[in-house]
């Protein structure tokens, strides 16, 4: 329950520090200080239905509410001339090219989870990494990924500086 929110709370970390760059720490103490009571208060009506898990799904519920407020006022605040769509767009493109990454993490799960030596466990892993690479390689080339285009560059100027 508690990797529900792994993200959220990483996040948080930065956007935090974003707003102290511009020297606004207010903000973060008052999203903080609601976070915090939502935590409080929802590891109080979770536990008893649920358990610890219950105070995870809390702290991941909590963690994810303050990075969305965090990201909202930091937005609404300092960056009002950024345009929302074509970033909504790229996270979707991001999203359905990850997609297949799980089918494909799924498929390989047996093929790691096999009683081996260390040494067949690291070939194997390393294949299992290469073949993830060149799914998600192939997924960012059909969506067109900005990030897919510098990293093609970059690889190419290295072998261009290498062959020459």
């Amino acid at each position: 329950m508690y990797c529900l929110g792994l993200f959220a709370y990483a996040a948080n970390y930065f956007l935090v520090r974003a707003f102290y760059s511009f020297k606004d720490t207010k903000m973060p103490l008052i999203i903080t200080i609601i976070t915090v009571g939502l935590n409080i208060v929802g590891n109080l009506i979770l536990s008893r239905f649920l358990g610890a898990a219950g105070i995870a799904l809390a702290t991941s519920i909590s963690s994810s509410i303050g990075f969305a407020l965090l990201l909202f006022y930091l937005h609404k605040k300092y960056f009002k001339f950024a345009p929302r769509r074509p970033l909504a767009y790229q996270v979707l493109k991001i999203i359905l090219a990850s997609l297949p990454l799980i089918a494909v993490s799924l498929l390989f799960k047996s093929y790691l989870s096999a009683p081996l030596s260390f040494l067949n466990l690291i070939f194997r892993f390393i294949l299992v990494g290469i073949v993830i690479v060149l799914v998600y390689a192939l997924m960012s080339r059909l969506f067109n990924l900005e990030g897919y285009k510098i990293i093609i560059n970059h690889f190419k100027k290295s072998v261009s500086r290498f062959l020459n």
